[in-house]
């Protein structure tokens, strides 16, 4: 198990300027099919959230400087779900709320959130050659004007009908892609274990 210093956390940030700069350019390119705004959080409702361990090291840093009153309801939050996940036989696809989502739907840790927490709501294309489509487009919201959800397609017909400037695009968002040695310009990092959050709680 990697022991992270101060140095591994600097190098961490370093990598997710460099992240941020590539997101925010396909975020940009994708604005017209996007319904993310402040406030909404179905994505953090719902979910198992993978994280590699320094990325959830990261996360503890940004849990340790926030409001001591909100520490203590994070934890609460933590206890609870640790007690409903351990009455659980089958543990393989525990669905949760994230605990360090507030009552008021804010994330108490957003400067230090997660890579998946940094790029859903986007289409992210896989290694196979096959995407997944961000399922908040079921609510109505992201690509759901676009997407024919009963053939599991994107509706180019509908894109050119409804006006849009940019094509629907996928990218290589997953944690296997963004971890990739070729986005680094600094020494690799080492990520550790990816395992869902509730192995790390």
């Amino acid at each position: 198990m990697p022991d992270y210093t101060i140095e591994d956390f600097s190098k961490y940030k370093q990598y997710l300027n460099t992240i941020n700069v590539v997101l925010e350019r396909y975020f940009e390119d994708q604005k017209e099919y996007l319904r993310c705004k402040a406030g909404c959080s179905h994505c953090c409702e719902h979910g198992d959230y993978p994280f590699s361990e320094l990325e959830f090291q990261y996360m503890l840093l940004g849990f340790f400087r926030i409001d001591p009153q909100e520490q203590k309801e994070v934890i609460k939050r933590i206890q609870a779900l640790k007690e409903e996940y351990a009455k659980l036989e089958d543990k393989k696809e525990f669905s949760h709320r994230c605990p360090f989502l507030s009552e008021k739907g804010i994330c108490t840790i957003y400067e230090y959130r997660g890579l998946i927490c940094r790029t859903f709501g986007l289409i992210t294309k896989h290694e196979s050659g096959k995407y997944t489509i961000p399922f908040c487009q079921e609510l109505g919201l992201n690509y759901a004007e676009v997407y024919d959800s009963e053939n599991k397609v994107l509706d180019y017909d509908k894109v050119k009908e409804l006006g849009y400037k940019n094509l629907p695009n996928a990218y290589r968002t997953n944690l296997k892609a963004l971890t990739s040695e070729e986005l680094f310009e600094c020494e690799p990092l080492d990520f550790g274990q990816i395992h869902p959050m509730m192995h790390w709680l």
